[in-house]
C-alpha cells in the first residue's frame, strides 16, 4: 500500500525529483515567453519518470478556471504553468518610472508546483534569463490565488488570512460611492457619506443602538458621529471566518466568489479572493477623491487611518 498524509494524498515524490520536475516544466516551453497557461495533475512516480496530466486552462482570467475542480485523492500534486508580465511594485504606477515600468515589462515564465504534503516549489524564469530562479515553500505564508487554488484543489488548507476584514468593507464602502458618484448621485454629506458603509445598518437598518454599549446607546440612528467604532463592532461581529461560514450556509455569494464555490475555498484563500476582487484601496480613494469635496475626502481618509488601513 502506498503511503497517505493525514489528507489521503499519497507521499509525494523525494525533493530532487520535485525541483527537477519543475525546471523540466519550465523548459518545455523554450523561448517562448507567451506560451497559453496550462493546469499540471501529478498522477505518480516510478523509477522510469513521473506521470502527468495537463489541462489549458482558458478564459480572461485562467487562474479562475481552477475553482471547483478537487483532484482526486491518488493524486500526488497539482500545478500551474503560466507566463506574464513582471513589473518592479518598487515603483509607484503614477510615478514617470512606474508608468515606464509598466508600458514596458519583463515577460517571464512560472512553474508552481504544490504536493500532498503541503509543500511547494516555484520556478520562475526572465525573459532573457539564462537560469530560472527555484524556491521551495512551506504553505505557512500566503503566496496569492495560484498557490491558493492549487491547494483547494488538492483539499489543502491555505494560509490564514493576513489582512484585516475591515480592509474588505472599506474597499466595499469606497466602491459604493464611486458607483454612486457615477450614477450621478454623489454623496454631498458626511452623514450621506457614511450610510454608504455595511457597518451602518448596525444602526440604520433595524439595529438596536443599545445592545452595542457606549456611544451607540445615545446615539440615535445616525451613523456619521461614530462610523469609525460602528466598522470595529461590525468587524468583531462578522470576522473572516463567521464570513466564510455565513457565505457557506445561506449559500450567498460575495464580491467575486459565487455561492457555490464558497465551500470550495477555506477561510485563508476565500478572503485573498474576495479582497482580490476589487481594485487596490489607494487606487479607489484617488478615484473617490478626485470627485468628492475636499472636506469629505479628509473625513474618509481619517476613518481609513483610524481603522489603520493602508491608503498607499
Amino acid at each position: 500500500m502506498p503511503t497517505r498524509d493525514r489528507y489521503g494524498h499519497v507521499a509525494p515524490p523525494a525533493p530532487e525529483t520535485v525541483e527537477a520536475l519543475a525546471l523540466r516544466l519550465e523548459a518545455v516551453a523554450d523561448d517562448d515567453f507567451h506560451a497559453e497557461p496550462y493546469a499540471v495533475g501529478i498522477l505518480g512516480t516510478d523509477p522510469d519518470g513521473v506521470d502527468l496530466t495537463a489541462h489549458p486552462l482558458e478564459g480572461p482570467d485562467p487562474v479562475e478556471d481552477l475553482v471547483g475542480f478537487k483532484a482526486p485523492r491518488t493524486w500526488q500534486g497539482f500545478g500551474v504553468c503560466s507566463c506574464g508580465t513582471a513589473y518592479d511594485l518598487a515603483e509607484p504606477a503614477a510615478s514617470a518610472a512606474g508608468r515606464a515600468e509598466r508600458a514596458s515589462g519583463r515577460r517571464v515564465r512560472m512553474v508552481h508546483l504544490v504536493f500532498g504534503s503541503g509543500d511547494a516549489v516555484s520556478v520562475v524564469r526572465q525573459q532573457g534569463e539564462t537560469d530560472a530562479r527555484l524556491s521551495r515553500h512551506s504553505g505557512s505564508e500566503p503566496l496569492g490565488r495560484v498557490d491558493d487554488y492549487c491547494r483547494r484543489v488538492l483539499r489543502l488548507p491555505t494560509a490564514p488570512p493576513e489582512r484585516d476584514v475591515r480592509e474588505l468593507w472599506a474597499l466595499d464602502w469606497l466602491t459604493q460611492i464611486l458607483t454612486d458618484i457615477w450614477r450621478g448621485d454623489p454623496p454631498q454629506s458626511w452623514h450621506q457619506v457614511a450610510t454608504r458603509h455595511k457597518a451602518a445598518a448596525l444602526l440604520t437598518i433595524g439595529g438596536d443602538p443599545s445592545a452595542l454599549g457606549p456611544p451607540f446607546d445615545a446615539a440615535g440612528r445616525d451613523p456619521a458621529p461614530h462610523l469609525r467604532q460602528l466598522g470595529d463592532a461590525f468587524a468583531e461581529q462578522m470576522p473572516w471566518d463567521r464570513l466564510w461560514r455565513f457565505a457557506r450556509r445561506r449559500r450567498v455569494g460575495l464580491f467575486g466568489v459565487a455561492a457555490h464555490d464558497v465551500a470550495w475555498h477555506d477561510v485563508g484563500s476565500f478572503s485573498r479572493s474576495l479582497l482580490g476582487w476589487f481594485p487596490e484601496l489607494g487606487e479607489l480613494l484617488d478615484a473617490v477623491g478626485g470627485q468628492l469635496d475636499t472636506a469629505l475626502t479628509n473625513q474618509i481618509k481619517a476613518v481609513l487611518e483610524d481603522w489603520h488601513l493602508p491608503s498607499r
